[in-house]
């Protein structure tokens, strides 16, 4: 179980030690007020978005190593302030999706990274090919295919690109 504590600067790990029993079993922790403020889980692997940090954005990625959490710290090339990279972030596998959703007037784009030899590499970015803002507003990978939500508002009802990680993967 995941909690995070926006304006703490921390996230907290929970986990259940018996049934219906939830022990704290680690605090995670960045800098900037809005870290936390997107998460996402696979396994022993917790994504954790701070998208004003220092002023483009990171993301943090923590692997649970026996009793250990390793972390990277993300970021990608060609940001500029204000554009919000980690608003939100999906890890699935060896793929993790990172939007930067203010990014080129508010257009949006997604930066994909691959995870190899203990790392996770920048493989490419997909930029906006919609009209509307805040491309990559929701992420999601199914089997091997990226998913991508954009939309300019809550009550708008936007659209979704689908692309194929192996196509953008070569």
């Amino acid at each position: 179980l995941i909690v995070s504590s926006i304006g703490s600067g921390k996230v907290y790990v929970f986990r259940e030690t018996a049934t219906n029993i939830w022990t704290e079993e680690y605090i995670l922790t960045g800098i900037g007020s809005n870290f936390g403020q997107s998460i996402s889980t696979d396994g022993n692997t917790i994504v954790v978005g701070s998208p004003l940090e220092p002023t483009t954005g990171v993301i943090y990625v923590y692997t649970r190593v026996v009793n250990a959490w390793n972390s990277q710290i993300i970021t990608a090339l060609g940001l500029v302030v204000g554009d919000e990279f980690g608003e939100e972030v999906y890890v699935k596998g060896n793929l993790l999706l990172s939007s930067s959703v203010n990014r080129t007037s508010n257009s949006g784009s997604v930066f994909v990274f691959q995870y190899l030899n203990g790392v996770w590499n920048n493989a490419t970015e997909i930029t906006n090919p919609s009209d509307l803002q805040f491309f990559g507003s929701s992420l999601s990978i199914e089997r091997n295919n990226i998913i991508i939500g954009v939309g300019d508002n809550p009550f708008d009802l936007g659209k979704i690109f689908v692309y194929s990680a192996n196509n953008l993967l070569k």
